[in-house]
């Protein structure tokens, strides 16, 4: 803004200089006006004066003659023996009178003509003064204004385009104020030099709290020395770095932020410094995650959905080709929940399946997975099977844990479960698919021949 007045000074600057250049450009020619209007009157006194003494000229002109004649004849008589004293002399009175009379207007005239010629020489020295003068000045108006004129031009150009440039500053200063993502500068020494109001809001701290003080102070502790390596790494090769960062509010919470930092180009400042702008996605994140697991779980149980489970099928039975292991899948189907959920509503009824999903949990291995297939269906995985006592001796604890009462709302319930088991061998070419089909057809031959029983298909 400084700048601006400065060259804004600077333009009224050169403006006045070529107004007053225009002024003496004026005053001078007004001069050289008045100048030769005095030559011009000089001229034509001298002229009159000129025109008046012909005039006493042409008068005397006959009497010079007569005095001629009669010097002339005097001599003549008198054999050229007077001076010219002596012809004076005998001239008559008139004669002499008019000689004289011409003398003094030779004298008067001869005199006049001097003074007029040093008028005329005077005055024509002022007027090439003058004009030299004036030559001068419109030389140095011409090139005054020239320069002007172009200067003008190019502080015009310059002022219009630190205008832009400012608008666009305050533009950008208005928007960073406004912005609801935080924004910081770190100059090459790692202290924060800028913070936005938004800054403010996302961590707690204050202006004069960051200002002069290392990014660190914000550290959650939960990234290692290798993390922070490869994202500096990073921003001096690429000169930029995009991820999420776990960081601490000032009142001790953990928050995770999209973080973008941006180092400036080296033109624009002679040391490096960097841009951070991030905002708080803890609750985004949160969602997000909270999406993908109803999309790949079951709502009510919280165990992996079917979808799952063929990915996890299909994973197990690949591996199982690789390493010539086998593996296990079982069916799961409670016995006379319909009646439960039917008599004592699904309220009851899901209390029921939150309760079975939590003992089949607690029954299988860790390498095991178990999902809701539907209703009151479960499936279990077994990778890694040896023997046909693996998966006996899991169906064997699943039953017992299964036929426990559940206390559910003061309601003491019973259940048992048929199970269908179907083993997969390295050398079979069956699909996951057609596994837990036949494992589904085992399940309803158990069923079949009472409950709390299982069947292995064949």
């Amino acid at each position: 803004m400084i700048e601006l007045k400065r060259l804004r000074y600077f333009e009224y600057s050169l403006i006045s200089l070529l107004v007053i250049a225009i002024a003496l450009t004026i005053v001078m020619g007004l001069k050289a006006e008045r100048l030769l209007g005095d030559v011009n009157t000089t001229f034509t006194n001298y002229a009159q004066g000129v025109e008046e003494r012909e005039k006493s000229l042409e008068q005397l002109l006959p009497v010079i003659q007569n005095y001629i004649g009669n010097v002339a004849l005097a001599r003549e008589e008198k054999n050229e023996h007077w001076n010219q004293a002596e012809t004076d002399q005998h001239l008559p009175v008139n004669h002499r009178s008019a000689i004289t009379a011409l003398a003094t207007l030779e004298d008067n005239w001869l005199s006049q003509h001097r003074q007029d010629l040093v008028t005329l020489s005077t005055s024509y020295q002022h007027v090439e003064s003058l004009a030299e003068t004036a030559l001068i000045t419109r030389v140095f108006l011409i090139f005054v204004t020239g320069v002007s004129i172009w200067f003008i031009y190019r502080l015009t150009v310059e002022i219009k385009r630190r205008q832009e440039h400012e608008s666009r500053l305050y533009l950008s200063e208005a928007a960073i104020e406004a912005s609801s993502n935080g924004i910081s500068v770190v100059d090459d020494e790692g202290k924060i030099i800028f913070v936005n109001p938004a800054f403010e809001k996302i961590t707690g701290f204050s202006t004069e709290e960051v200002i002069g003080q290392n990014p660190k102070i914000l550290s959650s502790g939960r990234h290692d020395l290798a993390f922070y390596q490869q994202m500096w790494d990073k921003i001096k090769k690429e000169g930029r770095w995009t991820g999420e960062v776990w960081n601490r509010h000032k009142n001790g919470e953990l928050y995770l932020e999209g973080l973008e930092i941006i180092k400036f180009p080296q033109r624009l400042f002679n040391n490096g410094q960097y841009l951070s702008i991030f905002s708080d996605i803890t609750l985004r994140k949160k969602e997000e995650n909270l999406n993908a697991f109803h999309a790949t779980h079951d709502p009510l149980t919280k165990l992996p959905n079917r979808h799952v489970l063929l990915d996890r099928l299909y994973n197990v039975l690949l591996n199982c080709s690789r390493t010539k292991s086998s593996a296990a899948l079982l069916f799961i189907d409670l016995d006379k929940f319909k009646e439960i959920n039917d008599s004592l509503g699904h309220l009851i009824g899901d209390q029921v399946l939150i309760g079975v999903s939590q003992r089949i949990m607690k029954a299988i291995r860790k390498t095991d997975t178990v999902c809701r297939y539907g209703g009151d269906e479960f499936i279990v995985i077994l990778p890694g099977i040896h023997s046909d006592h693996d998966w006996q001796r899991l169906i064997d604890d699943l039953s017992t844990k299964l036929r426990k009462p559940y206390l559910v709302d003061g309601y003491t319930l019973e259940l048992s479960a048929s199970i269908g088991a179907a083993v997969h061998l390295h050398s079979d070419s069956v699909d996951a698919e057609q596994l837990i089909r036949k494992a589904d057809e085992a399940m309803y031959v158990a069923k079949s021949t009472g409950n709390n029983s299982y069947c292995l298909a064949s």
